[in-house]
């Protein structure tokens, strides 16, 4: 098995899950573009039979490597309520972002020609490219963030990434995978609200 990050996942001290039947390990690691280090944080997701639990490493590295490792808990319980609804948004299903953008965008279909081309900085810090057509408009988005779900089960592994999926979803709405992609960082970004209403939405998402 051929882990995204192995030296990382050691450093933070991260195990190789032993799962059970119908059991589940997610590990959600972030990354932003222009930082030192992998990774800046990892979601480490794992369900059993009566439990599903989830916390939150934020990643300290520089110029020299890894520095450390902040381990956060949730501000609410978690609840198999929760899993379920991840499960829902297709978590463990998911396809790669390039076989999305291969239906999106068939390089087997001739491209109308570009009327203009502009390009910009975008308020979370990626790099647009911009070409307006006569048929429909299609962004490619550098740097800014990616996303790496690394998937186990009892007897699976699988990966698949998502580069800026908010900036991609503004500019494709009605793509489900990036649907789900993006309903899934937010419901786990809530966890980790202290906020009221941060919790009180948190709180909510764990319920049957």
């Amino acid at each position: 098995m051929k882990r995204i990050f192995p030296k990382l996942t050691k450093q933070i001290g991260l195990k190789e899950p032993n799962l059970e039947a119908d059991e589940y390990e997610v590990l959600i690691w972030y990354r932003q573009g222009l930082r030192f280090g992998d990774a800046q944080a990892v979601y480490v997701l794992h369900k059993t039979e009566k439990l599903f639990t989830v916390v939150k490493y934020i990643i300290d590295s520089n110029q020299r490597g890894f520095q450390s490792a902040k381990r956060w808990k949730p501000t609410v319980t978690t609840t198999l309520a929760l899993w379920q609804r991840l499960l829902k948004q297709n978590i463990l299903t998911l396809p790669n972002e390039s076989t999305v953008f291969d239906r999106l965008y068939p390089k087997s279909r001739p491209s109308p020609p570009v009327d203009t081309v502009q390009t910009g900085m975008q308020a979370d810090g990626s790099f647009t490219v911009k070409g307006y057509r006569t048929e429909r408009r299609r962004s490619l988005f550098t740097d800014g963030d990616s996303y790496s779900f690394e998937l186990f089960g009892p007897n699976n592994y699988r990966v698949y990434s998502y580069s800026n999926p908010d900036a991609y979803l503004r500019d494709e709405p009605k793509c489900e995978e990036l649907q789900n992609v993006v309903g899934i960082l937010n419901d786990l970004n809530l966890l980790f609200r202290s906020d009221k209403l941060g919790k009180e939405q948190a709180k909510a998402i764990n319920k049957d």
